[in-house]
């Protein structure tokens, strides 16, 4: 398998559902997002890890809340 595979990811803030079904048709192909930056999305092999991702339209999105994320949320 690919150590990494990049691809187009311009959503928009409404279009969450949309993102979600993205994300969980990639996990289910075997990738976990590594990285999403603009329009760009790195994912990398999921390896045997079962993953489930879910779109918080309405997250804090200020740096000084991210200390209060867990990482896996994150």
């Amino acid at each position: 398998m690919k150590k990494s595979k990049f691809c187009w990811f311009a959503f928009r803030p409404e279009h969450y559902r949309q993102m979600e079904a993205y994300l969980q048709e990639m996990a289910r192909d075997g990738w976990k997002l590594r990285w999403c930056k603009g329009l760009m999305a790195e994912f990398e092999p999921a390896g045997e890890r079962t993953l489930r991702y879910v779109v918080d339209p309405y997250a804090m999105t200020s740096i000084a809340n991210l200390h209060h994320y867990p990482r896996a949320r994150l």
